[in-house]
């Protein structure tokens, strides 16, 4: 026998075969010893190896004395290939030349099978067979098992895969290789404007790796199959939540690099996929990691919104609302998700996603409630903007010079005092707030309208101020004179008492008591502070009455009469 190990076809020989030459598979010998091809096959990844088999071809013949001896031979081997189909793999696979072994406990695959036509019609005496097999590992000079064509160390180290003895915690037999990275930098992510340290500024990087093996011999050594597959998808993925992100976006030997406001270390796994094809024995995951700006106060969740601004010209008042979503993420970064995960990418990740709408809920009561930054400094930013004040020069109308629109405002404790209306132009609350809670996504969705109403009243949602001024006029007294066509009209001289009818209309919460002690006093500091600026706070209260709902509502009116007469108007009768 001749065995050839090279990347060609295979040649065979006449030549005598050695005494000690041997091929023999799981322990048994093939006799007579069929001729031997060996062809090294290497598996890349770019340029680099990572790893390869020896294909094995058997070219030998089977024969006897008598047809049932050649097929009782035939039987024997077909015998030996079934326990391919049982166990997914070949073992002790032994290829020796004299006593040099080519091949020593070599574990492998049965790759095809054939038993063609020989110099005999209908197989009587001699059965020609050809059998290719897949070496993935031998006992090449010892006692351990190491694969036949190692990986590259720098991708062995990268991925897990194994160079040399057997390892547990590497991988064996992966065929083909692949991994790529995209990093989105557009301008909704990124350069939103950020409002008293809540924005949605973040960089999201994803990440995709595939996996392929020679083999599903599972149950051969845990290194092959899916097991070993998950091995290089877990390798990798805790290398990017541990150091790999760092080193790829930190490089400034590339145009890729974080600005200094991100960390590059903390990233927040927003997305994991995992893909596997147990008969074709091939794995991939596939992911994103969002990014945060160091800046951004809520360190969980991003804030994205828009401001819709309304100017009413009738009321003189300027509004504007604010809708947008708040997205919470884990309180543990990339890092811990990934922590410890040697034994499946898939324990853990969902544990943390109970914690998301948590941080979406805090960063919501950090924003509008808690601390209040957000509001206080978006309305600061929002009533500075030229277009907020510029209903002050609508028309001809001097709204400094109308005293019914010149009503005080409650301060912070409550007490009103008599601004003038460019400063309560530039005062903003709170009127409506609509939330929405999608706890699939962890996110809530929130609507809030600011206004700078001018009648404000403490611990009331809203409240409107109305007045009702009937002007001094000349009293006439009619006589009806029979026969004739109209009416005689005199005036007797004497004018209406001037008066003022303010009525205050509020909201206040359902639960609470618009007529308590407390309440009663806002409303009358409001009462007295507009009739002030009317200039009727001395005249005489004529009537003095008040409605409450049991929803809250409350209203309130008063008559202001002027105790003294104007100037007597001598004009004659008509």
């Amino acid at each position: 026998m001749y065995i050839q190990a090279q990347q060609t076809e295979p040649v065979f020989t006449t030549q005598a075969i050695p005494e000690a030459s041997e091929v023999s598979i799981n322990g048994t010998s093939l006799s007579p010893i069929p001729f031997v091809s060996i062809r090294r096959e290497e598996y890349k990844s770019g340029s680099f190896s990572i790893g390869g088999v020896f294909v094995v071809t058997l070219q030998g013949m089977i024969y006897g004395d008598s047809f049932d001896a050649t097929v009782t031979a035939l039987n024997n081997l077909t015998n030996l290939l079934d326990t391919h189909s049982t166990s997914g793999f070949f073992q002790n696979i032994n290829i020796k030349c004299g006593n040099t072994f080519i091949i020593k406990d070599g574990i492998g695959t049965l790759i095809s099978a054939n038993f063609d036509e020989g110099p005999q019609r209908n197989w009587m005496n001699v059965i020609p067979y050809n059998i290719q097999l897949e070496i993935h590992e031998h006992k090449k000079d010892g006692t351990l098992s190491v694969p036949v064509v190692p990986a590259h160390t720098t991708l062995a180290t990268k991925y897990g895969l194994r160079t040399g003895q057997v390892s547990t915690d590497k991988s064996s037999g992966i065929r083909s290789l692949s991994e790529n990275f995209d990093i989105n930098l557009d301008d909704t992510m990124y350069y939103i404007e950020e409002v008293a340290g809540f924005s949605n500024k973040h960089v999201v990087v994803g990440f995709s790796l595939r996996v392929t093996g020679t083999s599903s011999m599972t149950s051969f050594h845990s290194t092959y199959g899916l097991a070993g597959l998950n091995k290089v998808l877990t390798k990798r993925l805790n290398a990017y939540a541990h150091d790999g992100f760092s080193s790829l976006l930190n490089d400034q030997n590339t145009s890729i690099n974080l600005p200094a406001t991100f960390d590059a270390s903390n990233g927040k796994l927003r997305q994991l996929n995992y893909s596997f094809d147990e008969l074709n024995n091939t794995a991939g995951i596939d992911g994103e990691i969002v990014f945060f700006a160091n800046s951004n106060l809520a360190s969980n969740a991003l804030v994205t919104y828009d401001i819709n601004h309304d100017t009413n010209i009738e009321s003189a008042d300027n509004s504007f609302t604010v809708q947008g979503s708040i997205k919470g993420f884990p309180d543990d970064d990339f890092v811990s998700v990934t922590t410890g995960q040697d034994n499946g990418i898939l324990n853990s990740f969902n544990d943390f996603q109970d914690q998301a709408m948590q941080n979406a809920e805090n960063a919501l009561n950090n924003m509008f409630n808690t601390q209040n930054r957000f509001s206080a400094t978006l309305i600061n930013k929002v009533k500075n903007k030229d277009f907020m004040n510029s209903l002050l020069g609508v028309g001809e109308l001097d709204f400094n010079n109308v005293p019914q629109l010149n009503h005080s405002q409650a301060d912070a404790d409550g007490n009103h005092n008599a601004n003038s209306l460019d400063q309560v132009l530039n005062k903003y609350r709170l009127v409506s707030k609509t939330l929405s809670r999608n706890y699939n996504d962890h996110s809530i969705d929130f609507n809030i309208k600011y206004a700078n109403n001018r009648f404000k009243l403490a611990n009331a949602y809203w409240a409107d101020v109305n007045i009702d001024h009937e002007r001094p006029a000349n009293k006439l007294v009619e006589h009806v004179a029979p026969g004739r066509g109209y009416p005689i009209i005199q005036n007797v001289r004497c004018k209406n008492m001037e008066s003022y009818n303010i009525t205050i209309t509020a909201q206040f919460e359902p639960r609470a008591n618009p007529h308590s002690l407390e309440n009663q006093a806002n409303v009358k500091d409001l009462m007295d502070a507009t009739a002030t600026n009317l200039g009727c706070q001395t005249w005489v209260v004529v009537t003095d009455s008040e409605t409450l709902g049991n929803n809250g509502s409350y209203r309130r009116t008063k008559k202001y009469t002027r105790p003294f007469p104007l100037a007597v108007d001598n004009t004659d009768s008509l």
